[in-house]
């Protein structure tokens, strides 16, 4: 992942919560849940590397920096957990009808350890869509963008037989010149004679280019 989060003891990815973990008010049982979902390391690495940021920056209202930890994603609104983890250092809230592209990729980078909640999970297709399913709200009719080719079946056809002369039409090239070899000429290719003329030779111009010096006042 991005960022250098710390996953080594996670259990699975995605990483979804109980909706219990939504009546959470005090910091400690939130420090306890992230325990037993191994992602408190992370949190403890974010805390850890808080520090005076080098340069003139930290005279310009940017004194402090310090890595992201997890973003917690929960699903029900006015959930009491937001006060639980919001005092815990590196780690971040967001609810599910409101992401924050700067929370989910901080930088443009890609990568953030997220923790759902089981309802905020669930509603991820009613909000965003899915590959077979149209979106009802915001944008009516529209999925989630699929790609059309995947690099299993790119590679599948790269890697078949026929593809890379009938496809690609792909020819070996001469090694002085850069120029394709006839076929008659390569081993390979169909029509190869022993017999077979060589190659005629390629002639070359001789260009010379000539300078003048420009008036940039004539311009």
């Amino acid at each position: 992942m991005a960022r250098d989060h710390r996953i080594e003891s996670v259990p699975e990815l995605p990483l979804v919560i109980g909706d219990s973990a939504e009546s959470i008010e005090k910091i400690s049982a939130a420090i306890d849940i992230l325990k037993q979902v191994g992602a408190y390391p992370d949190a403890e690495k974010a805390k850890d590397s808080h520090a005076i940021r080098p340069g003139k920056g930290k005279m310009r209202n940017r004194r402090y920096i310090s890595r992201k930890g997890p973003l917690i994603v929960y699903g029900m609104e006015g959930a009491k957990l937001v006060k639980a983890f919001q005092n815990i250092p590196g780690v971040e809230v967001a609810n599910v009808d409101r992401l924050n592209l700067l929370k989910l990729a901080p930088g443009g980078h890609l990568g953030r350890f997220v923790i759902w909640t089981k309802s905020a999970f669930k509603k991820l297709d009613s909000i965003y869509g899915s590959f077979e399913k149209k979106l009802r709200r915001r944008r009516m009719g529209t999925c989630c963008p699929v790609q059309k080719w995947l690099m299993l079946i790119w590679l599948g056809i790269l890697n078949s037989v026929p593809s890379p002369l009938a496809c690609l039409n792909l020819r070996p090239r001469n090694q002085d010149l850069g120029l394709p070899i006839p076929a008659s000429m390569h081993p390979t290719l169909p029509g190869f004679s022993l017999t077979a003329s060589p190659p005629p030779k390629w002639s070359f111009l001789k260009i010379t280019l000539v300078l003048y010096p420009i008036d940039p006042f004539s311009l």
